[in-house]
């Protein structure tokens, strides 16, 4: 997942301008791979593959890079408390936001 969103990243971050004015999402969001749906339903589960990928994204070091050009955050399932996930993007959230009024202000 980690390298789709750092895939489109690249691409907005290569021509900002085209996408300066939208609302531009980083969506971190999973889909099952198996053939047949009931295989997917037993075998598969969002809530679980969130618990692992959402500290895994933030954890990322080109996270910030990726606000820059996608600054709205959409995960899947954040009520999970694994790996303090949601203690941590806020702070994420909070930091870079802080950022930006300095820069604003500055």
């Amino acid at each position: 997942m980690a390298e789709a969103i750092n895939s489109q990243s690249e691409i907005m971050h290569s021509d900002f301008s085209q996408y300066d004015q939208g609302f531009r999402v980083m969506q971190m969001q999973t889909a099952p791979s198996a053939k047949d749906l009931f295989d997917t339903l037993g075998a598969w589960s969002l809530v679980d593959k969130a618990k692992s990928y959402n500290p895994k994204i933030i954890a990322d070091s080109r996270f910030e890079s990726w606000m820059e050009v996608m600054p709205v955050i959409l995960c899947d399932f954040v009520t999970s408390a694994n790996e303090n996930f949601n203690r941590n993007i806020n702070e994420k959230i909070s930091l870079y936001n802080k950022k930006l009024v300095g820069n604003l202000l500055g």
